[in-house]
C-alpha cells in the first residue's frame, strides 16, 4: 500500500524478479486490485482501464500469472483459489490508504502481511496522518525512489519517530540484521 507515486507496482516487479532470481521454480503470482474496487462485480470494466499495464506486460514477459481484482470480494476469491500454490504479490490503488476499513478488513480476514511503500522523496510529514489512522501500518515500511532523496534526515527522523519498522529499500527486502561491527559510526541501520 502507499501513496500515488510511492511505487508500489515497481517494488513489486522488483520483489517478483528478485524472488524468481533466488529460485526460478518460485510460483508468483500478482494481483491487481482495482481503483474502483468496491464496485458491483457484474459491471465490466471498460477497455483502457488497465492502469498498471507496465506491470502486466513484465509479467507476462517473466511468465508469471497477472490477475485483477474489481472488488475485495473478488481478491478474497483469488487468494483463497491460489495462496496454496503461489507467493501472491498484491498492488493495491492508493486510495485504499483512505479507506480503513476495507484496508483493515483486506488484511485480517485474508491474513496477509501489508508492506507501507514510502517515497524517500516525500514529505515526512505524511507519515504521522498514516500512523494516526492505521497505527500499525509502520510495521513492515518499505522506502521506494531512495535515489531521487536529496536529503535523507527528515526521513530518518520521521521513521524512526513513529518506530517505523524498515523490511525492504527500493523493493529489496532486508532479510538479515547488520552486525554492528559492519556498521560505521552509526547507530541507524537505515544509514549505512
Amino acid at each position: 500500500v502507499g501513496h500515488p507515486g510511492a511505487g508500489k507496482s515497481t517494488v513489486i516487479a522488483q520483489l517478483m524478479q528478485q524472488t524468481l532470481q533466488a529460485d526460478t521454480n518460485t510460483n508468483i503470482m500478482v494481483i491487481s486490485l482495482r481503483r474502483g474496487y468496491h464496485q458491483d462485480l457484474t459491471v465490466q470494466p471498460s477497455a483502457g482501464m488497465l492502469s498498471d499495464e507496465g506491470l502486466a506486460q513484465l509479467c507476462q514477459r517473466m511468465g508469471v500469472a497477472f490477475l485483477q481484482a474489481n472488488s475485495l470480494d473478488q481478491l478474497t476469491q483469488l487468494l483463497a483459489r491460489y495462496r496454496q500454490n503461489h507467493q501472491i504479490l498484491i498492488d493495491t490503488p492508493a486510495n485504499l490508504l483512505q479507506d480503513q476499513e476495507a484496508l483493515i478488513s483486506l488484511v485480517t480476514e485474508n491474513e496477509i502481511l501489508p508492506h507501507l511503500c514510502v517515497a524517500a522523496d516525500m514529505s515526512p510529514a505524511v507519515m504521522a496522518p498514516l500512523k494516526d489512522a492505521v497505527p500499525w501500518i509502520m510495521s513492515s515500511v518499505i522506502v521506494t525512489r531512495f535515489d531521487l532523496a536529496p536529503d535523507l534526515g527528515g526521513l530518518l527522523s520521521a521513521l524512526e519517530l513513529h518506530a517505523a519498522k524498515l523490511s525492504g529499500i527500493n523493493g529489496h527486502l532486508i532479510d538479515k540484521n547488520v552486525d554492528s561491527s559492519e556498521k560505521i559510526n552509526s547507530t541507524n541501520t537505515l544509514e549505512e
